[in-house]
């Protein structure tokens, strides 16, 4: 059984609209004979500006008042009471709460009930709020460890949806606070089911609904078919499946977010959603725990890296296309002015929104580099006799972006060409005495 911190619970409401009831006694007869008394007969005692009905074994004590409503501006009621519920056991008047409301509304025909103060709730919330905090952390730390290892610093990028940048965007803009000038904030940024969904999508890897449908209306043979069947089942796929899939993390976390929107929004909480809430957290947490631990033993497949390379060019085609439409749009427009010589708009200069991310022009004007290319332009520099090795991080990051070739597209095409045995990778001591990566095309 959870430890309760409370000694004292109170459910509060404020009752108003009904004939017939215009005193605290009168209400307190009325609810004497309610169901909540368990077919004990409870005792009626008037008090300072209050009446009280109570019952011993049940353990629950009730006090009502009236309110003045004689002020009331749109409308006017005839009688309008406070009713408090009040009990040092937790479960007694957590169950009492529902017989409660059921005869006011029931049996008494009150029309308008409200909620003043459900402690009761506030003690689930209160103990179910650290243990679901722990989870979305723990969920954020494991997205931003994995992506980071396996995809790379472009992750976001590929993996984000449109309205998932739109609210990071809107939120670092109202950041005002040192420390979160300092580091990269988007998977902080992003709401709880957010979270969940970027690990849903990636059952498919990093291909969403439309390339796969896409690519099987490209499906012409038996080779097609089985090239995009080894796609879809790849080493990436198959980790997010055993991981998350499998164990129904989908659903979980889902009715976890459910309960959470209730904590952050003061909703009614029952006795079993505390253990649910319970049970979902650990549950929860023993997955993505497991799956953490698994990060560093997953292995891409080609398939794997082949759909990481196409999710990347898909990004700079569409960095490209709308760069296009941008300079489309700015691009000097003639007016006529009816009183004097034609007028010539300059164009604006400036940072370009591309899709939904920012990014300068000559960002957007890089291309992605194709295998042809990049096994001539390695050949290029192993040829040179100045070179004795020529390194990966240079060949792609100074060598190809020089030539307009985007970053992130060549190191996906590169580590795709090593597995495949086009491009041999070495280990190489520089004169610093560091060692770094070397690439080479294999011996003839």
């Amino acid at each position: 059984m959870t430890k309760l911190s409370a000694e004292h619970y109170t459910f509060e409401l404020l009752c108003l609209d009904v004939p017939g009831i215009n005193s605290e006694q009168a209400l307190a007869r009325a609810l004497s004979f309610g169901p909540m008394w368990e077919d004990v007969d409870p005792t009626i005692r008037a008090t300072k500006g209050s009446v009280r009905v109570e019952e011993a074994g049940v353990g629950v004590c009730l006090s009502i008042y009236c309110i003045d409503t004689s002020f009331m501006l749109t409308d006017y009621q005839e009688s309008a009471f406070v009713i408090s519920a009040e009990s040092k056991n937790f479960d007694k008047l957590e169950k009492y709460r529902l017989p409660l409301l059921e005869h006011l509304r029931g049996k008494l025909e009150f029309k308008n009930v409200r909620i003043l103060a459900d402690t009761v709730s506030t003690e689930v919330a209160n103990l179910l709020y650290p243990q679901i905090n722990r989870v979305e952390s723990q969920l954020r730390r494991y997205l931003t460890k994995f992506f980071i290892q396996r995809v790379g610093l472009n992750w976001w990028k590929l993996t984000s949806t449109r309205l998932m940048n739109e609210k990071v965007k809107t939120r670092r803009e109202q950041l005002t606070d040192k420390m979160s000038s300092l580091v990269e904030l988007d998977v902080n940024l992003v709401d709880f089911d957010d979270l969940g969904e970027l690990i849903y999508k990636q059952t498919t890897g990093f291909n969403n609904t439309e390339a796969i449908v896409n690519k099987l209306l490209d499906v012409k043979t038996i080779e097609d078919m089985l090239e995009l069947q080894g796609e879809l089942r790849g080493n990436y796929t198959k980790y997010f499946k055993k991981f998350f899939q499998d164990k129904h993390f989908k659903h979980k976390w889902q009715e976890l977010y459910r309960i959470r929107n209730k904590v952050a929004h003061h909703g009614t909480f029952y006795a079993n959603e505390l253990e649910r809430g319970k049970r979902l957290c650990e549950d929860l947490l023993m997955i993505i725990t497991e799956a953490e631990s698994q990060i560093d033993k997953l292995v891409f497949s080609v398939e794997d890296k082949q759909a990481i390379r196409e999710a990347v060019n898909d990004q700079i085609k569409e960095e490209q296309e709308s760069e296009g439409s941008y300079e489309a749009e700015q691009t000097s427009s003639v007016a006529e002015d009816t009183n004097g010589p034609t007028i010539y708009r300059a164009r604006v200069a400036g940072p370009k929104v591309v899709g939904h991310i920012e990014l300068p022009v000559d960002k957007a004007r890089e291309k992605a580099i194709d295998e042809e290319t990049m096994l001539e332009l390695l050949q290029e520099e192993n040829d040179k006799s100045y070179n004795d090795y020529v390194g990966l991080k240079w060949f792609v990051t100074n060598n190809l972006a020089d030539r307009g070739f985007a970053v992130n597209s060549s190191y996906s095409l590169a580590n795709v060409l090593i597995d495949q045995g086009k491009i041999e990778m070495y280990d190489v001591t520089n004169s610093h005495g560091y060692t770094v990566k070397a690439v080479r095309l294999p011996a003839a």
